[in-house]
């Protein structure tokens, strides 16, 4: 299911919620800053995913 921004999705998604309360807080607080192209549970995990990767690269 399609839903407006992040905030919705895991508002109204309990996998979606549980998925990203697993994550690092880190993580969490980056992908809400592009929590308006994140509607679906697939542009979640990809985002995440891509996010995790990026803020890894940046660490070494």
């Amino acid at each position: 299911m399609k839903y407006q921004n992040l905030t919705q999705l895991i508002n109204k998604s309990h996998s979606c919620r549980e998925f990203f309360m697993s994550l690092p807080i880190d993580l969490q607080i980056e992908l809400h800053k592009y929590g308006e192209y994140i509607g679906t549970a697939e542009s979640l995990r990809r985002t995440a995913a891509e996010m995790r990767d990026i803020m890894r690269l940046k660490k070494l």
